[in-house]
């Protein structure tokens, strides 16, 4: 950590040497669960009470203005698995990874954007991903894996197979605004489809680099925009997906976010099918009051559905700010899956209450809730009945 600290005091005194005008900001977010448990008499992991935390990440940015345009970088740390059992006699802890994350970006003019690095760029349907809980997943006070996957129940649907959620990959990442009303974004995983040959170089198949390639064209109106996305795969059983995505802001204090997303199968796979509808919404009712909403229903069959054919995800998260620097969440939600080969459905339902101590809305802030939900393991079996009190905190600078 110190070798760490030292390197980015270093980059921010050459940057400031470098560029005419220079910014600096950042965040360190972490997250502790005090205590968790289930209804179950041996349960493995929560059997009887465990604790865990993590370090959602560290990051730092810099940027300025130089001759050639505008110049940035970035650098994130993450880390996961820092848990062990409160109540465990042989002492055993859990175990800690990090994982990188950084990018130099380029903006030479207003039509042009270039990054060279790797995170996540070009996301779209942002209130049915990462909007939806905001900073709240970050520290894990709510759970968020219902975008991703490994959220609430034991077969969680993804809300990412309805909204595109980014160029993830390392490479080269560019926007083109031919006009002000169009994008053109383009992600080429050049970092990350490279090949170790054994000595020297990293050398890939160029074939296989255009086959894995983000393109997106966001159209952009007053009354909100539209994101057609191919993402490409180098595969021959899945050559892809495609993404519809739709932004409204037409009406005062609304915002509704409507999201298409199709798997593209190949070779051997011609008989497969599966497509997710989603939907995103926010209403701001009052100064203190509002909430927001998201839907999904997935239809599929085959080698990436694994037997089931249809789900189903509703989530409800009413919001009330007590005090300016005080806002009381409660999350509601249920997850419903149709299954194919066992011809039964599984229902399973959370509960999720939290707060937000801060006095600005992306400013630092503290996090404390509490975790009540279900986890059925087969259609006719008795659900098992998790809880935990997490709390989290976020600085920014």
């Amino acid at each position: 950590m110190k070798k760490l600290i030292a390197a980015l005091t270093t980059l921010m005194l050459v940057a400031g040497s470098a560029f005419a005008q220079i910014s600096v900001s950042g965040d360190v977010t972490a997250g502790i669960t005090v205590i968790q448990g289930s209804s179950a008499d041996d349960d493995g992991y929560f059997d009887p009470f465990t604790s865990g935390g993590f370090m959602d990440g560290f990051s730092i940015e810099v940027s300025g203005e130089a001759g050639g345009g505008l110049f940035g970088g970035w650098v994130n740390l993450s880390g996961w698995g820092i848990s062990g059992y409160l109540f465990h006699d042989d002492g055993s802890r859990g175990d800690l990874g990090l994982e990188m994350h950084a990018f130099a970006w380029w903006r030479p003019s207003r039509m042009f954007w270039l990054a060279l690095g790797g995170n996540d760029f070009f996301a779209r349907g942002d209130l049915g991903l990462w909007g939806f809980y905001r900073a709240a997943g970050n520290v894990g006070v709510a759970r968020p894996g219902n975008a991703w996957g490994g959220g609430y129940g034991m077969y969680p649907l993804k809300l990412s197979y309805a909204f595109y959620d980014g160029f993830s990959d390392w490479g080269a990442m560019m926007t083109i605004s031919p006009i002000h009303e169009i994008d053109i974004n383009i992600g080429i995983p050049f970092i990350s489809m490279s090949l170790f040959d054994g000595e020297d170089e990293l050398t890939s198949e160029l074939q296989d680099i255009v086959q894995a390639l983000h393109a997106q064209v966001v159209f952009k109106q007053p009354w909100g925009n539209i994101a057609l996305t191919y993402w490409g795969f180098a595969e021959e059983h899945n050559i892809g997906r495609i993404f519809v995505d739709l932004h409204l802001l037409a009406i005062d204090n609304l915002s509704l976010m409507f999201g298409f997303g199709a798997m593209l199968f190949g070779e051997n796979h011609e008989h497969d099918h599966m497509f997710s509808v989603g939907l995103g919404a926010a209403y701001r009712i009052s100064d203190e009051f509002g909430i927001r909403a998201r839907a999904l229903a997935q239809f599929g069959d085959g080698y990436f559905w694994q037997g089931h054919d249809f789900g189903l995800l509703l989530n409800v998260l009413p919001f009330f700010q007590v005090t300016p620097s005080i806002t009381a969440f409660a999350s509601v939600g249920l997850a419903m899956r149709s299954m194919k080969a066992n011809a039964g459905t599984i229902l399973d339902w959370h509960f999720n209450p939290y707060i937000e101590i801060g006095p600005e809305e992306w400013g630092p802030k503290f996090f404390a809730g509490f975790q009540l939900w279900s986890e059925t393991p087969a259609p006719n079996a008795n659900a098992v009945i998790r809880w935990g009190i997490p709390i989290g905190l976020q600085v920014s600078f």
